[in-house]
């Protein structure tokens, strides 16, 4: 078992999000992430076999991460996936970056590429509560490298 205090936390956890290959917007203040690789059990019945047969496909990848509103940078990043999405703005790639940290200097960096965005809800729950916003994302290709100098 690992020692405590070198398990990876979320204060060693860096994420960019990438159009173009530029910065969209300095998100510092993301609180939470979610990433998924999406692999589905196919089950296949044939006549004449006892047993089903049983393969696993992949669906590609996705994930979602919320953020506190800090500055007005962030309705950059909703206005461009918005005007990807009506195809305003051809040929646009967003790729979400995350960047793990560990105590040891390792390093995991997971390339999210060519994302298609999701619903982007924005969170009021009340007159003390920070403003959130929550994206999410799912994409074909993930790539990661290990070790990887940043």
């Amino acid at each position: 078992m690992a020692e405590p205090g070198l398990r990876l936390r979320g204060q060693e956890v860096r994420i960019v999000v990438l159009q173009n290959g530029s910065t969209v917007s300095e998100i510092n203040s993301i609180t939470m992430m979610d990433t998924n690789t999406d692999l589905v059990i196919q089950e296949d019945g044939f006549l004449g076999e006892v047993v089903n047969r049983y393969d696993t496909i992949l669906n590609g990848y996705g994930g979602n991460f919320e953020l506190h509103v800090t500055t007005a940078d962030y309705i950059a990043l909703e206005k461009a996936a918005v005007e990807k999405a009506q195809r305003l703005v051809p040929g646009t790639v967003f790729n979400v970056v995350r960047v793990d940290l560990f105590a040891d200097g390792t390093s995991n960096i997971h390339t999210f590429t060519n994302v298609a965005w999701g619903p982007i809800p924005e969170n009021i729950a009340g007159r003390a509560a920070f403003v959130k916003v929550k994206l999410s994302f799912k994409c074909s290709e993930k790539a990661t490298q290990t070790s990887a100098i940043l």
